[in-house]
């Protein structure tokens, strides 16, 4: 069946994000990548920013269970975290996430965190898919992320987008990831909502069929 969405209330018109996730628990969060493309602004709306924020993210915590043939299937959730930069602000960026992977490839959704060391914070919901044709490039994780909410220094803003991540290892390895955002910094004045002709509306490619094991849905 599929991954079961963890309880939440998003704003309807805005879309977005992943991907993740798993496993074994890092006592110690990456803190090795901060670096972003420069703020600019988003294409077809005036007003609104695109921005980009990279993060490495590791384990700090995970509860993850191997069933099936072969213990092939693993379902559960994983904590990540890592720091970047969100407009100009540094963030500890915080990755929650449940994942049910059949041979590391399957769904996965949850919520991501921007926190900034005043406190404010940035919320989103994330929901996509993991990846893995057993090449050498690893597990890819690709995802759209919805907006939930904001306080403090970014109250004001409203913002979505997608997230892609690499995964070199088994699921609990760092990942690699990067959050492509389009920001209307006076959304909450607006509603809430981004104009529907800057949402981003990708979806996540669906994960290939496993060979030879239980089907994930």
């Amino acid at each position: 069946m599929p991954v079961s969405r963890l309880p939440l209330t998003l704003t309807s018109a805005l879309l977005v994000a992943v991907g993740m996730l798993g496993g074994c628990a890092d006592s110690n969060p990456s803190t090795a990548s901060a670096s972003q493309a420069p703020t600019a602004p988003a294409p077809g709306v005036p007003g609104l920013i695109r921005e980009t924020t990279t993060a490495d993210l590791a384990s700090t915590f995970s509860d993850l269970t191997k069933v099936g043939e072969k213990n092939v299937r693993v379902f559960g959730w994983n904590r990540l975290e890592g720091r970047g930069t969100y407009l100009k602000v540094p963030v500890k960026v915080i990755l929650l996430g449940a994942v049910e992977y059949t041979n590391d490839n399957g769904p996965f959704d949850g919520y991501v965190r921007f926190v900034a060391d005043d406190g404010s914070v940035l919320a989103m919901y994330v929901d996509g898919q993991a990846i893995n044709d057993n090449n050498a490039a690893g597990t890819q994780l690709t995802g759209r992320l919805e907006f939930i909410g904001a306080t403090g220094q970014f109250a004001q803003q409203v913002a979505a987008g997608t997230f892609t991540g690499t995964r070199d290892s088994r699921v609990g390895a760092p990942v690699k990831s990067v959050f492509s955002l389009i920001i209307d910094p006076n959304g909450a004045a607006r509603g809430g909502a981004l104009p529907p002709t800057a949402a981003p509306a990708t979806s996540p490619p669906p994960a290939p069929a496993a060979t030879g094991a239980p089907s994930a849905s």
